[in-house]
């Protein structure tokens, strides 16, 4: 049986800002350089409005 419990220890942010280059490897980025272990990440960009989203959720146990 899996445990479909998420960590406590975690942190989740939410982005949507005007798509660019670069802003998943930025984001991923920080995350690795800080020790952050990425535990769910999911984007998107709205090609109408020209905007891209994103939430990342990942471990903080050791996060710097």
């Amino acid at each position: 049986m899996t445990n479909l419990r998420r960590p406590e220890n975690t942190a989740i942010i939410l982005i949507h800002c005007p798509d660019q280059k670069g802003i998943l490897a930025a984001v991923t980025d920080f995350i690795n350089i800080n020790k952050g272990n990425i535990l769910y990440l999911d984007q998107h960009v709205d090609r109408k409005a020209n905007v891209f989203f994103m939430r990342v959720e990942w471990s903080l146990d050791q996060f710097t």
